[in-house]
């Protein structure tokens, strides 16, 4: 993940991991997990709601992404112009 502090730094790349929380209810989390520590970790709530093969977040500030999706067995992938994030499901 490429990252900055506004005002502070230029943009640098972090390693990150973004987990994706999806529940029956149609909430959900993402969280961004910094693995070297070197900023702090993010955790946004989100309602979804699915409209053909897109999926819509709908995050706290009304902020929404949209992205297709293409779902598997137990894989679910969701892209957008801002990148892609392959899932696999973990029970």
């Amino acid at each position: 993940m490429q990252t900055s502090v506004l005002g502070v730094e230029e943009a640098t790349d972090a390693a990150s991991l973004c987990r994706f929380t999806f529940r029956e209810d149609g909430t959900g989390l993402q969280e961004r997990i910094m693995l070297d520590g070197s900023y702090p970790d993010a955790v946004r709530e989100f309602h979804y709601h699915a409209k053909g093969d897109r999926v819509i977040l709908v995050y706290e500030s009304e902020h929404q992404e949209e992205f297709a999706v293409k779902l598997s067995r137990n894989s679910l992938k969701l892209e957008n112009r801002r990148g892609s994030y392959d899932l696999n499901r973990v029970e």
